[in-house]
């Protein structure tokens, strides 16, 4: 049974067409993932089915029985509240019944009436689970590394939140509303190898349909039945896991190149036969003939390739052998995260900092940059204005700038014509580079980003998740442009399959 169904979907942003007379159909209990490159309007499809955004054209239906969770990460939440509060209010419903319950049992006395409407509704609270209502939530709190933000854990403010921990809080209220159907976009971004872990367990025990956006792989090949991958302005399903939907859609590219290349020799026959025989007499009806059937061939367009992004990170090489050093660096924000922290990096050493979330890895980073003070140590860094800095929130000072105006902020002595050509190679499209950054999809906003970095000469790259919105290609891309990097590199990532090919160090925070 169908829970979701859009049809003859049509949709542009600007210039740019999203989808063309596109289809999808969500079935109760299905786990589909939602894949596609940067910018293909996987994020648009979510805001178009919650109601945000009105399609050019089409029919969304969706199921009017069923309750629908969507993942915001950018969601208000009230900053009054403790995570647990926050947390437990996914089934404020269920706690004004129990209130309601407690004051009919108080009322009741003899009254027999009041009695069994107090029982009906205790009956309901066990149907729904309300009594096992703090074990679910402790589980999910642990599960996603909730319980050891801070020293207060589950009762510290909201408000005192970073981004990433924000994130996390609000997946997991989604998780505890136990909707009918989930929309979760990037629900991985801010969890760690072993929440990403367990998160994927969670979702293939879920019970009710769920569509995710995620690039990474490993990930939608443990808990999707089906995807639906986004490509030339149209949506097409493949039955089974990640890997069997690549492969179908493989053999799918593979089958029409055959039929096109044979079609192509078909019509190339017909035209040649009616170029040699359209002048002759004796043979000019047997060429209209066979251009008639020449007009009537419904054409199979051509496989599309998309070309891959190409990053590059101009480098400064210095003569001194030893770029950062540190002893004893202690850091944190009011009170010291983590031991003291010695290392030492020499140029052209390429650098992994590992660790669970919240253990302080970008508390380093910071510290490192000079945007935080060190509370104990002594750390050396070698020129730090030629430091190249990728920081994994997407945030902007003035969102509505577009790509090209904001590099001309940022690089005021540059053409617009290297401007345009920074972003070109980076993967923005011509359009997008017009459209205000804060439209942007995510993985377009981080390719701006790099664009950024590409214009300018460093030693050192410090790339703090850089590859939470990117897809395949672009991830490529970024691991050759890594490589060819003379200077030192320092990456934080939970993508093994990402910096396993390009460091040589490992720095482990937490042991």
């Amino acid at each position: 049974m169908s829970i979701l169904e859009i049809e003859h979907l049509s949709h542009e942003y600007g210039d740019h067409i999203l989808y063309q007379d596109a289809a999808l159909r969500l079935n109760a209990g299905e786990h589909m993932g939602i894949t596609g490159m940067n910018g293909a309007g996987k994020s648009t499809l979510f805001k178009i089915i919650m109601g945000a955004i009105v399609p050019d054209e089409g029919r969304i239906w969706k199921s009017p029985r069923h309750s629908i969770g969507y993942l915001d990460q950018y969601a208000e939440i009230d900053s009054g509240s403790s995570i647990r509060a926050y947390l437990l209010s996914a089934h404020a419903e269920l706690f004004t019944r129990e209130q309601q319950m407690l004051s009919l049992y108080e009322q009741a006395g003899q009254d027999q009436k009041l009695l069994e409407k107090a029982s009906r509704i205790q009956e309901h609270l066990e149907q729904q689970g309300f009594y096992d209502i703090e074990y679910q939530m402790e589980r999910v709190a642990g599960g996603l590394g909730i319980r050891d933000i801070g020293s207060a854990g589950l009762e510290t403010p909201v408000e005192n939140l970073s981004g990433g921990q924000r994130a996390k809080v609000i997946l997991a209220k989604l998780l505890l509303e136990a909707h009918d159907m989930l929309l979760m976009d990037e629900p991985t971004n801010f969890l760690d190898a072993a929440q990403v872990e367990w998160l994927a367990g969670f979702l293939q025990q879920y019970p009710g349909a769920f569509m995710v956006i995620s690039h990474q792989h490993d990930f939608l090949e443990c808990i999707t039945t089906c995807i639906s991958d986004l490509e030339f302005n149209k949506i097409t399903t493949y039955r089974g896991s990640f890997l069997a939907a690549m492969r179908q859609k493989d053999f799918k590219r593979e089958e029409q190149l055959r039929l096109y290349h044979s079609q192509q020799k078909e019509i190339q026959k017909l035209e040649d036969y009616i170029a040699r025989n359209k002048a002759r007499a004796s043979t000019a009806a047997m060429a209209k003939s066979r251009e008639k059937a020449l007009a009537r061939i419904e054409r199979i367009s051509a496989p599309q390739h998309l070309a891959e992004p190409e990053f590059v990170f101009p480098q400064i090489i210095l003569s001194e052998q030893v770029i950062l050093e540190a002893e004893d660096l202690q850091i944190g924000y009011d009170r010291v995260l983590l031991p003291p922290i010695t290392f030492k990096m020499h140029t052209a050493d390429k650098l992994v900092i590992r660790g669970f979330n919240g253990v302080g890895k970008t508390t380093l980073l910071k510290t490192l940059m000079g945007q935080l003070p060190k509370l104990g140590g002594v750390f050396y860094l070698s020129h730090p204005g030629t430091i190249s800095y990728y920081e994994q929130d997407l945030a902007w000072e003035n969102p509505q700038d577009t790509p090209l105006t904001h590099l001309a902020g940022v690089y005021p002595k540059r053409t617009m014509k290297e401007l345009r050509g920074a972003l070109s190679r980076c993967g923005v499209k011509q359009d997008h580079m017009v459209q205000a950054i804060g439209t942007l999809s995510g993985g377009e906003q981080s390719k701006v980003k790099l664009a950024q970095m590409s214009l300018r000469k460093s030693h050192l790259l410090i790339l703090d998740e850089p590859t939470n919105h990117l897809d395949q290609n672009a991830k490529r891309a970024l691991i050759r442009a890594v490589q060819a990097y003379e200077g030192a590199v320092i990456i934080v990532s939970h993508e093994d399959e990402f910096y396993e090919e390009i460091t040589d160090h490992v720095l482990e925070l937490g042991k």
